[in-house]
């Protein structure tokens, strides 16, 4: 949350909601996600992003020098 004291910063956290949500969140409800989080949901999230084989992404070259 601190990262938005800038206008810049929160023009693009506005644009973001907007683009994924249809809508700005309040502040409320976002903390109200955050401490709604249980050990169970964040275990379910990381079996769930481990069990696949990781992705590569590159640019540019990738042989040696």
């Amino acid at each position: 949350m601190t990262a938005l004291r800038s206008s810049p910063s929160r023009v693009n956290q506005l644009a973001r909601q907007t683009a994924i949500f249809g809508r700005v969140l309040a502040r409320s409800e976002i903390i109200g996600e955050i401490d709604g989080l249980t050990l169970a949901d964040v275990r379910a999230v990381g079996r769930r992003l481990l069990s696949s084989a990781p992705t590569l992404a590159t640019v540019g070259p990738t042989g040696g020098a």
